[in-house]
């Protein structure tokens, strides 16, 4: 059977599902193609590879149908090791798109990624030039904006993981009583507790579940503020003036 041999202008498919046009035809090694959509992608194939339909595009949505890999220096993965800024990008998009991880942390229902940050090449350039690359800090987007729903440049920042853990604990052992309260039918009285250091604390026991919050808020933002001081300088200066004014009382 003869094969039709490939000419400039044909349309292949692939198996990414996205189509190619040939725009140059140099030789079996070396076909210059175009992808159908609104990047206009070019690169050189294999006439071999482009009938098989593996010609591959890097701003095909190939991550949860949102996320593509764009065209740059960032990679997936060094020597088979996930780099940090693909981790923190998947992640990133695992939070906002994935079903089955929002049936779990329905906290993130209506969060969403900026056009820009979908491209994985768009989010490591900066990622990679924080000046906390590199030092295992997590990506935030609701403190400099608080109830911010979306991830881009201008929301999001790299903090450490204590302080993150701080802030994002939720102490609340029955959900009739505020965070960091619980009734203990041994004592009769209403405990409020938090986690310090990684370590569990009682904070005291009161007659009212009211004056139990109060005495987590207070020793709730005394933590965070310590926090704050413990890390100034290795934190963005942003993070440090939201840190000092934070309170417990708006993350009821």
């Amino acid at each position: 059977m003869t094969v039709k041999k490939i000419e400039i202008g044909d349309v292949f498919p692939t198996n990414q599902g996205c189509m190619a046009t040939v725009v140059e035809y140099v030789n079996a090694r070396k076909v210059l193609i175009e992808f159908n959509d609104e990047y206009r992608h070019q690169r050189y194939v294999y006439a071999s590879h482009l009938r098989a339909g593996k010609a591959r595009n890097p701003f095909h949505k190939s991550f949860l149908a949102f996320g593509c890999h764009g065209v740059g220096i960032y990679k997936k993965d060094i020597g088979g090791k996930v780099t940090e800024e693909y981790q923190a990008w998947r992640n990133m998009l695992t939070r906002c798109y994935d079903p089955s991880y929002l049936n779990k942390a329905p906290t993130y229902i209506d969060c969403y990624v900026c056009d820009e940050w979908l491209n994985f090449q768009k989010f490591a350039e900066w990622y990679t030039a924080n000046e906390f690359y590199g030092a295992g800090y997590q990506l935030d987007k609701d403190l400099l904006v608080q109830g911010n729903k979306i991830y881009s440049p201008k929301t999001c920042l790299l903090i450490p993981q204590k302080l993150n853990k701080a802030l994002i604990e939720n102490t609340t052992l029955s959900r009739d009583y505020p965070t960091g309260v619980c009734y203990d039918k041994s004592k009769r009285s209403f405990a409020a507790q938090i986690t310090m250091h990684g370590k569990h604390k009682l904070i005291g026991r009161f007659k009212t579940p009211e004056l139990a919050e109060s005495a987590y808020i207070s020793t709730k933002d005394a933590y965070v503020k310590d926090l704050a001081v413990e890390f100034k300088g290795s934190i963005d200066d942003r993070l440090f003036i939201v840190l000092m004014n934070w309170t417990a009382s708006n993350r009821r």
